[in-house]
């Protein structure tokens, strides 16, 4: 991965509420979004999750004298491995940001690492798939910038990271004059699912950020191409490409990622 100059990566918190699995906080904690009451949360989950994918990456980064770059996500699928959003996360804008902040905390005080980004909801507006609309999206990023910048985390939200790039923009044009939202957002960013009528607003996306000073990052897509990433840096103006679907722990993508999470082999795809 050196040869590829990769220094960043797009890490999927454990989440959503599955039977068979612990996620970060499966269950409410308490009933005081303002109290952490940590026996409560899945450390064990996500530290597993960080020493397989994260750290190995991160070494070879800081080997190289680089900068390490971490964006964070979470996804809630209703009819995928994650399972539905908790009524009490999705309800309270204090507990998601409760559920978030104590992650981030959890990051840098056990394993000195702070992210740069956060995403609300991976796919947000995918109706289909998870309730995460423009009002939830946009009060939950409300309520967490204020309580990153308290506990004196650096942290800004990766906004909107829809499921393609035309809903990004709906929710971008819902709350462009959010005068109390935008301070809170560091980076615009979007995916490109759903084929090519579904992702035309890439233009707009691109001069809206450019005229607020927000980079832009392409977090994932059907069908990835050459084209797409000369497409994303000329229509898209992106800094940032976190692509999922090249590769994994599994052989089957054009890529089959190894556990050191620091090389890969071509799968022959």
């Amino acid at each position: 991965m050196s040869d590829l100059g990769l220094t960043r990566v797009h890490w999927t918190v454990p989440s959503g509420n599955r039977s068979e699995g612990r996620s970060w906080e499966w269950t409410n904690d308490d009933a005081d979004p303002m109290h952490v009451h940590w026996s409560a949360f899945g450390t064990d989950v996500v530290d597993r999750s960080l020493r397989t994918w994260v750290f190995p990456f991160k070494r070879r980064v800081d080997a190289r004298g680089e900068r390490f770059g971490l964006a964070i996500t979470q996804t809630f699928h209703n009819g995928g491995s994650t399972g539905r959003v908790p009524v009490w996360l999705l309800e309270c804008p204090a507990e998601f940001a409760e559920y978030v902040s104590s992650l981030l905390v959890h990051l840098k005080n056990a394993h000195g690492i702070e992210a740069d980004y956060c995403v609300i909801c991976k796919d947000a507006g995918d109706s289909e798939d998870n309730p995460f609309e423009v009002p939830i999206v946009a009060e939950m990023t409300k309520a967490l910038g204020p309580s990153l910048r308290a506990l004196g985390l650096r942290t800004k939200v990766l906004f909107p990271e829809c499921h393609d790039a035309n809903t990004c923009w709906k929710f971008i044009q819902a709350v462009r004059d959010d005068g109390d939202l935008w301070p809170n957002v560091g980076m615009i960013g979007y995916h490109l699912y759903g084929g090519e009528a579904r992702n035309t607003d890439r233009p707009k996306i691109r001069d809206f950020a450019v005229a607020r000073g927000l980079p832009i990052g392409h977090a994932g897509s059907d069908g990835i191409t050459l084209e797409t990433l000369y497409d994303d840096l000329t229509l898209g103006d992106v800094s940032y490409w976190s692509i999922v679907g090249l590769g994994g722990p599994q052989p089957g993508g054009a890529f089959y990622l190894h556990l050191d999470s620091t090389s890969f082999s071509r799968s022959g795809q």
